[in-house]
């Protein structure tokens, strides 16, 4: 566990988390100094890059109150969101109807739960990340996610093909880096 083995200053959660048994059994007691933020929409993360934007209130952990986080670096407006479902989506898209990400990392590892077409279509993304293990036994990332992409003409990169992924950038300048292939041929 990555609390046994590093120092973790501070530990952003959704709203909710905190009081929940699981993680007053399995994570609370690795803390130690560790600063705990439980997280909505309205919380600022000082000195970082990324904002959050859902979810909108407390909930119980569960995969439709995944922290969804959005910025600009290296020039790119920026969206990844757990393992959010094509629901949360829609309520971001819906309270922040003139946001248009131009990378997102694709929800739950390229679920068919996640990767909603309409807001998709609406946000035009150039850039899709896909973390998800060679062979995964759930099949991430499904089909529907990957058609969404296509149909959008995203460069897709993920684990899966090109193995570690790095966004390297300066300034308003960034680049991806890859560990076997790059499908955007840089």
């Amino acid at each position: 566990m990555i609390l046994e083995n590093f120092r973790v200053d501070l530990l952003v959660i959704p709203a909710g988390m905190r009081s929940l048994p699981s993680f007053q059994k399995k994570i609370q007691p690795y803390l130690q100094r560790t600063r705990v933020v439980e997280a909505t929409n309205q919380t600022t993360i000082p000195n970082c890059p990324l904002n959050i934007r859902y979810p909108f209130e407390a909930g119980l952990a569960g995969n439709d109150d995944s922290l969804a986080w959005t910025g600009k670096i290296g020039g790119q407006s920026i969206y990844t969101a757990g393992d959010l479902d094509r629901n949360g989506e829609q309520k971001i898209w819906s309270k922040y109807p003139d946001f248009s990400p131009t990378i997102v990392k694709f929800g739950h590892h390229g679920s068919k739960t996640a990767t909603d077409p309409t807001v998709f279509a609406h946000w035009q993304p150039k850039v899709g990340l896909v973390s998800a293990g060679r062979n995964s036994r759930y099949g991430h990332p499904h089909q529907e996610v990957l058609d969404v992409a296509e149909k959008e003409k995203m460069i897709v990169y993920s684990t899966q093909e090109q193995g570690m992924l790095r966004y390297s950038y300066r300034g308003n300048h960034g680049h991806f880096e890859v560990s076997i292939h790059d499908p955007a041929g840089y």
